[in-house]
């Protein structure tokens, strides 16, 4: 039976590690996907089940556990959707799930007390905290938009053919 609990979704990362450990090659998303599955042994019915968002249960905790795994250096993203272990996930022996969650609560904890720290505001938008990092001056976020737009009206120029 599959969870929408955070406690599943630790257990999930750790059921990923030993799943990521037991193969030296790159996975796919897809081929995670199915292995988790295996391993917790879903049923059909237990992968169709989605979150209000339209997410499926098991791949969005499949990604968090992704996540978490890279964060702690165990795994890596090689390219889009496809990861492979990493030297100290090979030589790590095992994860139990109080070192995961451990690690995830002080993890989130530090990066929520930064942004908190640099002023970014919960309505900032990802790619606002991401280009602009919390701190530049209003004149100076104006000025990266305004290159930005000037860029961007030159490649469709460009692309509808008005040189």
């Amino acid at each position: 039976m599959i969870d929408t609990t955070k406690e599943y979704r630790n257990k999930v990362a750790v059921r990923l590690f030993e799943i990521m450990k037991n193969h030296d090659n790159v996975l796919t998303n897809s081929q995670i996907y199915s292995l988790i599955a295996e391993d917790l042994k879903l049923t059909e019915e237990d992968k169709k089940i989605k979150f209000k968002s339209g997410a499926y249960v098991y791949q969005n905790h499949t990604q968090f556990g992704l996540l978490g795994l890279k964060v702690m250096g165990l795994v890596s993203h090689v390219s889009r959707g496809k990861w492979v272990i990493t030297q100290s996930g090979k030589e790590k022996a095992e994860l139990d799930i109080d070192e995961y969650s451990n690690f995830q609560k002080k993890h989130w904890n530090t990066e929520t007390s930064k942004k908190r720290k640099v002023g970014v505001n919960k309505n900032t938008s990802f790619q606002q905290k991401n280009l602009f990092g919390g701190n530049l001056s209003e004149t100076k976020k104006e000025e990266m938009l305004s290159k930005i737009l000037e860029q961007n009206k030159r490649i469709l120029d460009y692309i509808m053919g008005e040189k």
